[in-house]
């Protein structure tokens, strides 16, 4: 086994007879970047701008709910990078520490840029995952992002502890 696959089984379990993946906090779905892309471009199509919130909304239900599942691995600085790579999200960089009241984040390969073929969507979802962890980590938080879309899958993030 190697290393990739070490982690994944620490953090997920694979049951193929009954076709679950169970992981921190229940059971996992697993959506490759492409069937996102389109999910997003309906939700734009459908909703204008008005899917960067419902995306964002998303995001920070999902993200409050993955640093409450965390239980006692609450260093975000620790997990984040480590979950984030194991599921396909993109390889994370963190600097600083919110206990310092800053910290940056760089997302590389961010698969939810992958496919966002407008280029204008950003990550919003992402967005919102990484603010409602933060917030239920850090308590209250506030965020800035900046997004690069297609050309390089790289997103930016800054957190400052209020």
């Amino acid at each position: 086994m190697d290393s990739a696959s070490g982690n994944f089984n620490q953090y997920f379990r694979v049951d193929e007879n009954k076709g679950i993946i169970s992981g921190i906090g229940g059971r996992v779905v697993v959506l490759n970047s492409s069937a996102w892309g389109s999910l997003q471009a309906g939700m734009y199509r459908v909703f204008s701008s008005g899917a960067s919130v419902i995306l964002y909304d998303m995001g920070r239900t999902y993200g409050r709910s993955v640093a409450h599942n965390l239980g006692e691995s609450r260093d975000f600085n620790e997990m984040w990078p480590r979950l984030a790579a194991i599921a396909g999200w993109g390889k994370f960089k963190t600097k600083g520490d919110l206990k310092e009241r800053r910290l940056e984040i760089t997302v590389q390969n961010c698969a939810f840029c992958e496919d966002d073929k407008d280029q204008s969507h950003g990550c919003s979802f992402l967005k919102g995952v990484i603010d409602g962890t933060t917030s239920e980590l850090y308590e209250v938080v506030h965020s800035n992002m900046q997004c690069s879309g297609t050309d390089n899958h790289l997103c930016e993030f800054e957190i400052y502890a209020e």
